[in-house]
């Protein structure tokens, strides 16, 4: 019988676990397989472990927590946990949270809240939050909640100390000094900044926003995600020399071609453009995107159409250097396209809301590109003789992995040839009202099925196949050895 040396097994196990589109169910069963692989699976940190409560109560704590004493439990340690509260449920205060929270937050590490008219008490967040040692990430959602539940405790929980989060991402409705005494708490571990204000920001309010932003300094931050409240140029300028990302909501930010640049920001890896005047938008693809080698994710999600006259100097290709491109405006794409702006470094692409001509220059490139392996597109306006044409030149790609596809309910040919292609291994396809039956030849086999989303993957998931490899009836000194082994 031949063995498998278990460095060669953890190194399969790995690669499995690493890989996204696996489900998680089946990437728990292989605890199944023995006791060293239950062990390796529980102690990885890539095992999504996550408890989503809709309604938060006695029994559902107690239940979670009989399950990790048990010594069978796989996910020991909840990392992810996602709270939902409404005016449905009684009214929460500290004494529940001293009581039920401290054992079960000291592992986690990402928590996302979610609140709708929920009579919460005034001391709830600051004591609520300082129950996770481990936070990472917090996600706040408290658009449904008036102002008025927190200016209590902002005067009064000055003192709470929170965890170094580094990761904030929260949504309010105007409540300018929950944000502010959050940002000021975090200043020192801040690293990814996501913020949205739904509500009209007074002068009362938006100047001393003003003021709080330009003077903020935060010596780690990297990623900023600021509404349009926010002054962005004074806050990218505070951060200009550590940024890795940044979003731009503004329709007309005049000094952007100014700010960015490769000597202002030499750590400036990820753009993201939601929206822009196409005008600022060329000008802003010259003077700064062409000249950042270092620059290599560029998302573009803004439907401004191009005004006549507008042009972009084709020299060099000012698209050459980046790596990541996902763009939502079809003009823009067949344009930048259609001028060879596109470099040949992309290995993933993703476009949406694409017209008749766009599938033609897709085409072009799919034909001469050879590092792409993620590719993300909308057939549902794709013609037949299109869809039959694009089906065989992804499957003729070289380096394509994976796919995902949005769909339309017309007899779309785009399936026919996929199962020729060599490289690619998992395929997702979406569509609203799918009318007609989606089937892809071997061997791809579908291994997630709902009324709008198709996913196949290379050979399939086997959850319950008998084992292949032979191996000799287990004797009585074999059992023996093997308790006295692995025990």
């Amino acid at each position: 019988m031949m063995r498998i040396p278990l460095l060669l097994v953890y190194k399969i196990l790995n690669y499995i676990i690493d890989t996204t589109y696996i489900p998680l169910k089946y990437k728990l069963t292989l605890g199944l397989i023995c006791k060293q692989i239950f062990q390796k699976i529980r102690s990885n940190n890539k095992i999504n472990k996550t408890t989503r409560w809709d309604t938060w109560t006695e029994d559902d704590d107690n239940l979670i927590e009989s399950h990790r004493d048990s010594e069978h439990c796989i996910i020991k340690d909840i990392e992810n946990l996602f709270l939902y509260f409404d005016i449905t449920q009684k009214k929460i205060d500290i004494d529940f949270v001293d009581k039920r929270l401290e054992r079960l937050g000291r592992d986690v590490q990402t928590l996302k809240v979610l609140e709708y008219n929920c009579p919460l008490n005034y001391h709830f967040y600051p004591n609520f939050i300082r129950h996770f040692p481990k936070l990472v990430t917090l996600e706040l959602d408290l658009e449904g909640v008036g102002s008025y539940n927190y200016l209590y405790w902002i005067e009064t929980e000055t003192k709470v100390e929170l965890p170094p989060i580094e990761n904030l991402n929260i949504r309010v409705n105007e409540d300018i000094l929950f944000v502010q005494w959050i940002l000021t708490k975090i200043k020192m571990s801040i690293v990814t900044m996501v913020i949205h204000i739904s509500g009209y920001l007074p002068n009362h309010l938006s100047e001393p926003l003003n003021i709080f932003i330009g003077e903020y300094q935060a010596p780690n931050l990297k990623s900023i995600d600021c509404p349009k409240q926010f002054p962005l140029d004074k806050l990218i300028l505070n951060h200009q020399s550590h940024l890795t990302s940044f979003v731009i909501n503004y329709p007309l930010w005049e000094p952007i071609d100014v700010i960015v640049n490769q000597k202002n920001m030499p750590c400036l890896e990820e753009i993201i453009i939601h929206t822009m005047s196409s005008k600022l938008l060329h000008k802003f693809v010259i003077t700064s995107i062409s000249q950042m080698p270092q620059l290599r994710k560029l998302r573009h999600t803004s439907f401004c159409s191009l005004a006549n006259g507008d042009t972009l100097t084709v020299e060099n290709q000012p698209l050459k250097y980046i790596q990541e491109l996902e763009i939502q405006n079809p003009n823009l794409f067949n344009y930048l396209l259609s001028k060879n702006m596109i470099g040949n470094q992309l290995v993933l692409l993703k476009i949406d809301c694409l017209n008749s001509q766009s599938y033609e220059l897709l085409n072009r490139y799919l034909s001469t590109t050879d590092k792409l392996s993620h590719l993300h597109f909308d057939c549902a306006k794709c013609s037949y003789i299109q869809s039959e044409i694009l089906s065989r030149t992804i499957s003729k790609m070289p380096s394509l992995i994976a796919l995902n596809i949005r769909v339309g309910n017309q007899d779309n040919q785009i399936f026919n040839h996929l199962h020729l292609s060599e490289t690619l291994d998992f395929i997702s396809i979406r569509s609203y009202e799918l009318l007609y039956p989606i089937t892809i030849h071997p061997p791809f086999q579908l291994i997630t099925s709902g009324p709008s989303l198709r996913q196949f993957l290379r050979n399939g998931i086997h959850y319950n196949e008998i084992s292949q490899i032979i191996t000799p009836k287990p004797t009585i000194f074999s059992k023996f050895l093997n308790f006295f082994t692995h025990k």
